[in-house]
């Protein structure tokens, strides 16, 4: 079985008409329409210029998520991923797209845009998706489920199928089927292809849910939700009221789950979370809600921070400043003044259905305004606001959010540089740490993004000093192909003398190194790695 961070495919012909559409992550739960709305909008703008120049694979970047298309003689297919996708999978990806052109166009109809995605498939196919692009792992506790109306022939029935009833677990079926964890993925893949099974108990700690509107259903004794929730688990009946207190937009599912283990059972709280996303009355953040929700962590930090570094009211005048500069509604009615004090909420209701383009300008809106609200400070206590700034990101929000909740977050820090640009010396020399579990490529892609970012932020002679100081031959050819020929302990000196141009180059090495799942060593997120002057 092949690795991939696949979460759909989908097959459109030349006239923009879908011709197949399959889901390979359960955690996406159905794609929400506006998603494929929004993205046959970006398909259109770019197919008359790039596919008409017959462009085997491009990518459309949507922060959260990646979508690459790759071009067929009659048809072109999209894999929509979190990320870019891993480098051997284009290959798969185009055999795929011949092969459905060669045996399945013909009889996949198309299908106008209003129509149910989940018409838009074709079974044989998917199963031929699926034994390429099977399911890479399955959580224990997850719980399979036959859908109403399954009913399976004695040709697919064997001892996986005979286990699944809705109560067994990923963990348990494997146990008592006796079969190995490939086989195990693979019997999944293909009843996944059948569209016959869903998972449940699928909501891990570090999830993050907010209500829906149906939740209030369950809050009313004399409502129907309720009077069955009643009659059919008893059990969960005061827990489920009492997970409505705890719900705020802001806390992941482990949050919850601990503040609340000291009255119910663990499994009881989970079994009451599932079901109630099973009945459409609690919201899971998808990645593009996690961005935005991660930059208004990040304003509530710098509220709280600079009232500590300022003052209360020079923080007061800061955020009326950067408000009245502040056109979207999205974020200007997410901003609340209570209690004599500026706060954020959280909920993200307001953002409920909006299409993935217009998501992304609000997230582009969330970080302009943490952008500008930093700079209605003076620069007096600048080094001190950003030391807590980081702080506050290594011990706090690192630690709550994903790699991929944190793209473009980068453009925070390198924000934050260009606003001390010129406070720091430059470097001469260096002591470099060890970047443990780096790998060559990695640590090569974050020391040639800190080159060219630099470059454009500090200057070419201050980055040229910074090279000389590293071992690094600073010349006319910037390009990553150049860098390869240094070794891991140069790329490391340079990527640590970077780090000496001030805190805010410290801070866009940590967000670019939690990015890319690098882990830095204790001198680039403690306070005493010589800013100012080199060791």
């Amino acid at each position: 079985m092949v690795r991939h961070n696949i979460e759909a495919i989908l097959i459109m012909d030349r006239n923009g008409m879908p011709r197949f559409f399959m889901q390979l992550d359960p955690r996406s739960k159905e794609m929400d329409p506006m998603l494929a709305s929004s993205f046959f909008a970006a398909i259109d703008m770019f197919s008359k210029e790039v596919l008409e120049t017959r462009v085997p694979k491009f990518n459309i970047d949507y922060g959260a998520r990646v979508f690459t298309v790759i071009t067929g003689v009659q048809t072109n297919l999209i894999a929509i991923s979190y990320g870019p996708i891993l480098p051997e999978i284009p290959q798969i990806l185009t055999s795929l797209l011949a092969e459905f052109e060669l045996e399945w166009l013909a009889s996949a109809a198309p299908h106008d845009l209003d129509s149910s995605f989940v018409e838009i498939y074709l079974q044989a196919f998917g199963e031929r998706v699926m034994q390429k692009l099977a399911f890479q792992e399955l959580p224990g506790k997850w719980v399979p489920y036959f859908l109403p109306g399954i009913i399976l022939g004695d040709a697919h029935r064997n001892a996986v199928t005979d286990l699944i009833d809705g109560t067994r677990t990923i963990e348990r079926i494997k146990i008592e089927g006796g079969v190995t964890e490939k086989a195990l993925l693979l019997e999944m893949s293909k009843l996944w292809a059948f569209r016959a099974i869903r998972f449940k108990n699928m909501l891990g700690p570090g999830d993050y849910i907010s209500v829906r509107s149906r939740y209030i259903e369950y809050q009313r004794s004399s409502s129907q939700d309720y009077k069955a929730l009643k009659n059919h688990y008893p059990r969960l009946l005061p827990i489920i009221p009492r997970i409505r207190g705890f719900i705020d937009g802001r806390r992941s599912v482990g949050d919850i789950i601990h503040l609340l283990r000291d009255q119910f059972d663990e499994t009881d709280i989970y079994k009451a979370l599932d079901y109630l996303m099973d009945k459409d009355a609690i919201l899971v953040l998808g990645p593009e809600m996690r961005r935005i929700l991660l930059a208004k962590e990040v304003l509530e930090v710098l509220l709280r921070i600079s009232e500590q570094v300022y003052s209360h009211l020079e923080a007061g005048a800061a955020i009326k400043s950067v408000l009245n500069k502040t056109a979207s509604p999205e974020v200007v009615g997410q901003i609340r003044y209570f209690a004599k004090r500026w706060t954020i909420d959280f909920h993200p209701d307001v953002y409920i259905n909006l299409p993935i383009n217009k998501m992304m300008l609000v997230y582009g809106e969330w970080t302009k305004l943490v952008a500008q609200y930093i700079e209605a400070f003076d620069s007096r206590k600048l080094e001190v606001f950003i030391e807590r700034i980081i702080s506050s990101f290594t011990t706090f929000l690192f630690d709550r959010y994903t790699s991929l909740d944190f793209r473009g977050m980068e453009e925070f820090s390198f924000w934050l540089e260009l606003l001390t640009i010129d406070k720091w010396h430059r470097p001469i020399t260096t002591r470099a740490g060890s970047i443990a579990d780096s790998g060559r490529k990695t640590a090569l892609d974050l020391a040639y993004i800190l080159l060219l970012r630099g470059k454009s932020i500090y200057g070419e002679e201050r980055i040229k000093d910074i090279c000389t100081a590293s071992g690094i031959a600073f010349g006319n050819d910037l390009s990553a192909k150049w860098m390869e020929q240094y070794s891991e302990q140069t790329l490391e000196t340079f990527i640590i003398n970077y780090s000496k141009l001030g805190p805010a180059s410290r801070l866009s090495i940590l967000i670019l190194a939690k990015q890319r799942g690098i882990q830095v060593p204790e001198v680039l997120r403690s306070k005493k790695n010589g800013s100012r002057k080199i060791i």
